[in-house]
């Protein structure tokens, strides 16, 4: 049988058995008797108790077999998260082998801790390296050990070692991606240039590559796999069964611990808080998966602790799907073999269908420096552009504005900004009620002509934002870049654009300070050169595209240089196209905006990270917290945090709400959907935003892909509901949703849940019109919407 035909069968196996009171987990691997593996391949089925079958009701009862595979029933508590954990270590545990020593270089297998998250740690796992850029390293972990209450921000920094007090010595890179969901459990960070690391694994030795256990393997029993993490440092154990369903994935490793010869019948535990984030190594030194949970409860029977993660190849392939990242673990050919981390490079040429697929059209609040914007009444992802930074206006103390190019709020000079023009993020979408906009301000001050391309957003009353810029972290001041600076050639900057994201380029001149500028470019013009990338020698390069105007350029500092308005072709002499990026001195974007609008400007600084700040304007009328918020996604978070993947549709806007609204109210089924969500809507956001254990299991079931699709199809006629979530039927991920917030949720909340489930047929498969023609034939709704 092909490995493919197992997992169909354990996927068939799981929807059943997780539904039996006190099964933790399903999945496939090799019976075992007397504590030890036969060989034989099963259907393993483990249980927080193991009990004779005389004393479990007969509808609980595990058979003896599931289409054609024998099934085996393993005692195993609930896994939880091995991070992170308090700074001070629980008496009785094995804190004391706790290694919080500093590695320099690098290495895998090391305690690392996130800014801001007052002393937790964890493990970095091994590195992983762009297939497209080699500037780019990265070190992976778990997104639950670099979040903070289930929130990631790219603003954020990462330290190596742990310290109660973020130390900027032992900064080793900012946070660049992950996420939660059913099938990876893991984060990404890129290391700081001229950061040095080594591709080994402490203790271990040198990562030879990667590898995907088999069922075959699987089922031996017997397949070996060691770890290394900053709490419980070299451990070892066997394959229990791959592809398990457990704790809210789908795709899980289950590792039994290796007992101690010297100690037979000592119970032994293959991890514990803090060696989330380590990385599974098989006997040839490959990676086979990624550590992310253990079961640390004391046994029911005399079997051995047990731990789980999850393959490396799903872990990568979601960072491709999500974070349009092609990543492969870093290996080497021997010890002490060291690197380092270049400058950014720049980005390659973006066609079209690249801008779509490949931009960051992400929801972010707060508001931060490096997302994209859109002016009203532009539309589409062409006509978008990049806040820079925010800014503070000398006599409004309380007020807040964003910094961004003229051009690119007005489609380059062709629909020129009034102060009524609202302007979005990462659109201008909003809907008649203002319960869903993602308006944040509007048009204050600005213009564009042979000398200037700048201009100012006012923020809207409450708005919440941070003086940070994705993936380059909270803004230190500014600086006026000096001759020496730019002779030297080697004056080094970045800037976090929509559209290309990071790069990093050398500035070679500005007008009136050194060097000779281009025809074509203002005369104070700063000339940026983008880094070459050594993955793609000879192919077009470019510091910046159209999407990335407004952007700001930040040196090694943090602190801001020029405002980014435009890009320009310098001939070079190689086969590949050079694009420069074209920006103003920052400095010369505060005077003009004193000579020409009378407005004295600073650029907002902070002093740590997720310092949110809240716009306050006199003359206006306070707006509530949840301002910004849509129909469809959780409220605004207290750190910058993608709901939505780039790939998503935006969210229902003023003519499309009204449209939605009318087309629900023409069935019973419609109309109680409306009245649940108009109803509860508060509450499940707040359970989402505040209990770790809903957000886990609501981004594992794939909710916010699940409302990502359902927002897909009412905007496409053709579009359909997908029939599956990260590979799992949608109606399983609806119930697991459902069973959360049941569990968490009010009485009230429960209760209409329960009637929701009754009366909502299943909709995968369907286009919108189908699934509003299947509501006006189901018939039997219950009360709730005479109530609503």
């Amino acid at each position: 049988m092909r490995d493919e035909e197992y997992f169909a069968i354990k996927e068939r196996a799981a929807r059943r058995f997780m539904k039996i009171p006190h099964v933790t987990a399903v999945g496939i691997g090799s019976k075992e008797k007397d504590g030890k593996p036969t060989g034989e391949i099963v259907i393993k089925v483990y249980v927080s108790k193991k009990k004779p079958a005389r004393e479990v009701p007969a509808d609980e009862l595990i058979p003896p077999e599931f289409e054609g595979l024998p099934t085996d029933v393993v005692e195993m508590g609930e896994l939880k998260p091995d991070a992170p954990i308090p700074g001070v270590p629980d008496p009785g545990s094995t804190s004391t082998l706790t290694d919080s020593s500093r590695e320099r270089p690098l290495k895998g297998g090391i305690q690392i801790s996130t800014e801001s998250k007052g002393g937790a740690y964890g493990t970095l796992g091994c590195f992983l390296v762009d297939k497209n850029d080699s500037t780019a390293v990265y070190a992976l972990t778990n997104h639950h050990v670099i979040a903070k209450d289930g929130k990631m921000s790219l603003s954020r920094r990462v330290e190596q070692p742990n310290s109660n007090t973020f130390t900027t010595a032992d900064s080793i890179g900012l946070v660049a991606g992950g996420g939660d969901d059913s099938t990876r459990d893991a984060a990404i960070v890129r290391l700081a240039p001229q950061m040095q690391w080594l591709a080994e694994i402490k203790g271990i030795g040198v990562v030879k590559g990667m590898h995907t256990i088999t069922v075959a393997e699987a089922g031996t029993g017997t397949y070996q796999v060691k770890k290394r993490g900053a709490r419980t440092q070299l451990t070892g154990g066997t394959i229990s069964s791959i592809m398990t369903s457990v704790g809210g994935v789908s795709n899980g490793i289950i590792i039994t611990a290796n007992p101690d010869p010297a100690n037979p019948g000592t119970l032994m535990f293959f991890s514990a808080p803090g060696d989330s984030g380590s990385v599974y190594l098989n006997n040839n030194d490959e990676v086979v998966g990624l550590h992310f949970s253990g079961w640390h409860s004391a046994p029911l029977s005399s079997n051995y602790g047990k731990s789980g993660g999850m393959p490396i190849a799903d872990v990568l392939r979601r960072f491709r799907e999500v974070e349009r990242i092609d990543l492969e673990v870093a290996t080497a050919a021997s010890l002490n073999s060291t690197q380092t981390v270049a400058y950014p490079a720049g980005a390659p040429n973006m066609a079209g269908a690249d801008i779509e697929t490949d931009s960051d059209h992400g929801y972010y609040r707060p508001l931060t420096g490096g997302s994209q914007i859109l002016a009203a009444p532009m539309l589409g992802h062409m006509n978008t552009t990049t806040l820079g930074c925010m800014v503070k206006v000398t006599t409004e103390p309380d007020a807040a504005y964003a910094l961004t190019c003229y051009r690119g709020v007005s489609a380059n000079g062709t629909i020129p900004p009034t102060a009524e023009t609202k302007i979005g993020q990462p659109d201008n979408e909003e809907s008649c009620s203002g319960c869903c906009t993602n308006t944040f301000g509007k048009f204050s001050k600005g213009s564009a002509n042979a000398d200037r391309n700048a201009a100012i957003v006012k923020m809207d009353d409450g708005m919440k934002w941070l003086a940070e810029v994705l993936q380059i972290g909270y803004i230190k001041g500014i600086h006026t870049v000096t001759p020496a600076e730019v002779s030297s050639g080697t004056y080094q900057v970045r800037k976090r654009g929509a559209q290309s994201r990071l790069t990093g380029g050398v500035i070679t001149a500005v007008g009136g300070v050194h060097g000779t500028l281009p025809a074509g470019v203002n005369a104070n013009a700063m000339l940026i050169r983008p880094n070459p990338n050594p993955s793609r020698p000879g192919d077009d390069i470019s510091f910046s595209h159209f999407g990335d105007r407004g952007a700001v350029v930040v040196n090694e500092d943090d602190k801001v240089v020029g405002l980014l308005y435009d890009e320009i072709e310098i001939p070079s002499g190689s086969s590949g196209r050079i694009l420069y990026g074209v920006a103003t001195p920052i400095q010369i974007v505060i005077d003009q905006f004193n000579s020409v609008d009378s407005v004295q400007i600073t650029v907002a600084t902070a002093t740590q990270v997720d310092d949110v700040q809240t716009a306050s304007n006199s003359s206006m009328v306070a707006v509530a917290d949840n301002a910004g918020s849509t129909v469809f996604r959780p409220q605004p978070q207290a750190s910058p945090v993608i709901f939505l993947p780039t790939r998503e549709a935006a969210p229902v806007g003023v003519g499309a709400y009204a449209r939605l609204k009318q087309d629900l109210s023409l069935s019973g089924t419609g109309r109680m959907i409306a009245a649940v969500w108009k109803k509860h809507q508060e509450e499940i956001s707040h359970l989402i935003e505040t209990n770790r254990r809903v957000a886990t299991v609501w981004h594992r079931s794939g909710g916010p892909a699940i409302l990502q699709a359902l927002v897909r199809v009412f905007y496409t006629p053709s579009a359909r509901v997908p029939q599956q979530i990260n590979g799992e039927p949608l109606s399983d991920c609806i119930d697991r949703s459902n069973s959360i917030f049941n569990k968490y949720g009010s009485e009230s909340l429960r209760r209409d849940l329960t009637l929701l489930k009754q009366a909502l047929p299943d909709i995968a498969g369907m286009t919108y019109r189908e699934i509003l023609k299947l509501f006006e034939e189901n018939a039997g709704v219950p009360e709730l919407v005479k109530q609503a």
